[in-house]
């Protein structure tokens, strides 16, 4: 029997999806400072503006499943007037913890970027983005100020009726659309600034593309600013604002959360390549059963092989920006002599702490 309308409810989609992405923000929040605190700190600017924006989004997804609490998920006739004002206060009060949310992880990863690469032209740009982002900011958050007179005719509707005033939907429409297509664009700005400057970095290609893969994750950001800005037209001019509003929620959290992860992801760069080392050496030593004692050589990655005619050495240096290398060739026994099979000799250089 298929639901009826008084028994439909947004609230487990709403919790699952926002949530799960919570959830995960924090888990890779936390992977970035064990990594930047191990085994000797290192946190810079960019750590700092990470840390606020994961305060605001707890604080964002705190208030956010409050208020879905408060609706019960549900369409706007199944709500009572108190809950529905209740609801809207809280939703007002998420929208300035939204917007610095939003921009302190784009300010975080422009910060990383100033970090790693110090050419002039580069950190201009990278400063001059920064301040276009708490302009936008600031915008957002005046013309959320501005929007209704007296201030809590915002959420109280008696004070609407007499006499509070509020932006007719034509003005409310234009300014919304202007932010939305502002923050779209500053979310593509960050997305593809990080995959520009992967291509020049003096890694492997291997690390490049799983990188540039990772870090992609801003590109799903935007999709979900790009998503909520398509939806923004049929909720102001919904006659089930409720319903409507917490389908836009799920991708306005959202994205916010995904921004927070991708911009994590690479500072576990190091993190990332000890468990693919470890995947790695694992499948090794499993084939070596069967393969014979060459395994024993593709096993030696992770120590020093003990087939007999195998040898394997590695280097680790953790100098930040060096250049990873690997060589394989013939080598010479101390006594001068040429052994016989294969010799793996790989040196990795690293920056353990991301």
């Amino acid at each position: 029997m298929a639901p009826t309308r008084e028994s439909e409810t947004m609230m487990p989609a709403y919790l699952g999806v926002t949530t799960f992405l919570f959830l995960l923000s924090l888990l890779t929040y936390a992977l970035r400072l064990w990594n930047r605190l191990k085994p000797h700190p290192s946190l810079g600017w960019d750590d700092l503006a990470i840390s606020l924006a994961m305060v605001l989004a707890m604080a964002t997804w705190g208030c956010s499943t409050a208020l879905i609490m408060f609706t019960g998920g549900k369409h706007v006739e199944y709500v009572d007037l108190d809950k529905m004002m209740r609801a809207a206060r809280l939703g007002f009060a998420i929208m300035p913890l939204w917007i610095w949310s939003v921009t302190m992880v784009k300010i975080s990863v422009c910060l990383m970027l100033l970090r790693i690469k110090r050419e002039r032209m580069w950190q201009r740009g990278l400063l001059g983005l920064i301040g276009v982002l708490l302009v936008i900011a600031v915008a957002g958050m005046v013309s959320q100020l501005l929007q209704c007179r007296p201030l809590r005719a915002n959420w109280n509707i008696y004070l609407k009726l007499e006499g509070g005033h509020c932006w007719d939907n034509s003005v409310l429409e234009t300014v919304t659309y202007v932010l939305s297509a502002l923050f779209g664009t500053t979310d593509l700005v960050c997305a593809f600034l990080p995959l520009f400057f992967i291509r020049q970095l003096n890694r492997p290609l291997r690390e490049k593309i799983v990188l540039a893969l990772l870090m992609a994750l801003g590109l799903l950001a935007a999709a979900c600013s790009i998503v909520k800005a398509v939806l923004l037209k049929k909720l102001l001019n919904s006659a089930d604002p409720l319903w409507d509003g917490e389908a836009i929620g799920i991708w306005t959290y959202s994205e916010v959360y995904i921004g927070i992860i991708a911009a994590n992801i690479p500072c576990l760069r190091s993190l990332l390549e000890k468990v693919f080392t470890l995947i790695a050496g694992s499948q090794a030593i499993s084939r070596k059963a069967t393969i014979g004692p060459i395994a024993s050589a593709e096993a030696g990655v992770l120590g020093r092989g003990n087939g007999g005619m195998y040898e394997n050495r590695s280097h680790i240096c953790a100098n930040t920006g060096s250049r990873g290398t690997s060589d394989e060739h013939i080598l010479l026994s101390e006594r001068g002599e040429k052994k016989e099979g294969i010799v793996k000799e790989v040196e990795v250089r690293w920056d353990d702490r991301g």
